[in-house]
């Protein structure tokens, strides 16, 4: 059955939970959902996206953090006047292109940096592509320089989201939570 999410909740602050619009108010978990076959997780499908948008920032609860991010394309459009580069695309959103939702349900730091400030040499130790986690990095390395957060370090994890105007780093001892509401 291919049915809507009508809402999306938390169990405990943990484990994402969805409700579906023709499942009369029952709760889900995101195990139940997958589609028999699939492999890939939430998380390889974020990651896979070519190119993503920070649509929203927010802290819905006392350090938790929750970030919205919208895949984009390029566009099929062919009314651009002068294309700056040859075979230079428009990145917009489309009616295909996927939303996720990115939830800590604590955090320790987060970071948002304008990507035309961002060196595109990135040094550390990460695996991901759009959506990286580090066991090795400058932000790591900066916190350790924080009273009270170095004694608590090694339990932290690193995480970037490259968006194309923005890049996200997040410190936190939780795995973020990251759920899929279907299309922009």
């Amino acid at each position: 059955m291919i049915t809507t999410v009508s809402g999306v909740g938390y169990y405990h602050g943990g484990d994402v939970l969805y409700t579906l619009r023709d499942t009369d108010g029952e709760t889900w978990h995101e195990e139940c959902l997958r589609i028999p076959g699939e492999t890939k997780s939430t998380f390889e499908h974020l990651d896979a996206c070519e190119h993503l948008d920070l649509v929203s920032i927010s802290e819905p609860r006392v350090n938790c953090l929750r970030l919205v991010i919208a895949e984009l394309a390029p566009s099929t459009r062919d009314d651009m006047l002068a294309r700056p580069v040859e075979d230079a695309h428009l990145i917009e959103h489309g009616s295909r292109d996927r939303l996720f939702e990115v939830m800590w349900p604590r955090y320790v730091s987060y970071n948002v940096l304008n990507e035309s400030y961002f060196g595109r040499t990135d040094s550390g130790d990460f695996h991901g592509r759009a959506f990286r986690l580090y066991s090795k990095s400058h932000y790591l390395d900066f916190l350790k320089t924080v009273e009270n957060v170095q004694y608590l370090l090694p339990n932290h994890k690193h995480w970037r989201i490259l968006c194309i105007n923005h890049i996200i780093d997040v410190a936190a001892e939780q795995d973020p939570n990251v759920a899929r509401y279907g299309h922009a």
